[in-house]
């Protein structure tokens, strides 16, 4: 109906003409629908076909929770397009194939349904918003989407936002989640050691991890070697 013939040229305008046109008898329905739609885009995505965010945009879209960046203040926009050129050394599409990996290290720590589920959400609402304005990740995005988000839909789980994306920035940087009791901005004291003993120390932790220890007596090791 909307002329589409190719994979490539569905975008997210076209996606939502689709979603608004495509009614069904019931709520049940259009939600059976839906997933169907963005389970195909998901794979389609994984084949390198399309975008990973048309994916999410069903989903989100269906729940109310899509950030556009017609909501976000002037300073905010001042804020993220201040880092749009730099945020593109890590392609949205890149980060969304790291986004499994970081949660599967969650979930290796223990973390419970509440707060993986929160993870979840943020990271993936988060890949959307970069994909639809055309920007990569950048932590300071990051930032604006969980102020954003918190204002909106009073997103009353911007504190695990915030936790997630933090132990994400520090996946990034160390190739490995490393968990903290509180949300700290400022950088942790692990790096300001010397990296010849910085690697010894990530060689001890290492280690630890191997021998089965309990994920808050590892963090005791590593606070007890800074």
């Amino acid at each position: 109906d909307l002329g589409i013939s190719d994979i490539s040229q569905i975008k997210f305008s076209v996606l939502e003409e689709y979603c608004y046109r495509d009614q069904h008898r019931s709520h049940n329905e259009d939600a059976r629908y839906t997933y169907i739609i963005g389970d195909f885009l998901h794979l389609m995505a994984e084949q390198g076909l399309c975008p990973y965010g048309l994916g999410w945009y069903p989903y989100f879209r269906m729940t109310g929770h899509i950030l556009r960046f017609s909501d976000l203040s002037a300073e905010q926009k001042g804020r993220v397009e201040s880092v749009r050129s730099e945020s593109l050394e890590l392609p949205a599409d890149e980060y969304a194939c790291l986004i499994p990996d970081f949660l599967k290290e969650l979930q290796s720590y223990g973390y419970s349904k509440s707060p993986m589920k929160s993870s979840r959400f943020t990271l993936y609402n988060l890949l959307l918003f970069l994909q639809m304005h055309g920007l990569g990740y950048h932590h300071e995005a990051a930032e604006v989407w969980t102020e954003c988000a918190r204002e909106r839909w009073q997103h009353t789980g911007w504190k695990q936002s915030r936790r997630t994306l933090f132990l994400f920035n520090l996946f990034l940087e160390q190739s490995a989640v490393v968990p903290q009791t509180i949300y700290r901005s400022k950088g942790l004291r692990y790096e300001s050691l010397p990296k010849w003993c910085r690697l010894e120390l990530e060689l001890f932790i290492e280690q630890k991890h191997k021998e089965g220890w309990e994920p808050s007596t590892v963090c005791m090791f590593r606070s007890s070697n800074r």
